[in-house]
C-alpha cells in the first residue's frame, strides 16, 4: 500500500468515525444491490454489488429526507481514485425508503 493510500484510508476512517449516521438506504433489482449510508455532515457512502463487480463511492449528499421529498447524492470518489467527472444521482423517499429518479 503506497503512503498516499496509507494516509487517505486512515483520514477517511477518522472522519467517518466523527460523523453520525443520519439514514441507511438498501436498494435492490435483479442486478445492482446498493447500500447508501447518509452521515449529518452532508457526506455519503455508497456500496454497489453487481453480479461480477463491486465498487465503493463516496461524495456529499443534499436535500431533505423527509416523506416526498428529494435528495441528490455527488460522487467524487472511487475507492483511493477521485473522480474527474462527478455524477449526480436523485432520489425521492417513499414510505421511508429511496426511490431512483430516472431522468429521461
Amino acid at each position: 500500500m503506497t503512503t498516499a493510500k496509507f494516509l487517505f484510508t486512515i483520514s477517511t476512517i477518522l472522519l467517518c468515525s466523527c460523523s453520525k449516521k443520519v439514514k441507511v438506504f438498501k436498494i435492490n433489482d435483479d442486478v445492482v444491490h446498493l447500500t447508501l449510508t447518509l452521515f449529518d455532515d452532508s457526506t455519503f457512502v455508497e456500496d454497489v454489488h453487481e453480479i461480477e463487480a463491486s465498487y465503493e463511492y463516496s461524495g456529499i449528499w443534499t436535500g431533505s429526507l423527509s416523506e416526498d421529498s428529494l435528495f441528490t447524492t455527488t460522487r467524487t470518489r472511487s475507492r483511493f481514485e477521485i473522480l474527474t467527472l462527478t455524477p449526480k444521482n436523485t432520489y425521492k423517499v417513499k414510505n421511508g425508503e429511496a426511490v431512483p429518479i430516472i431522468e429521461k
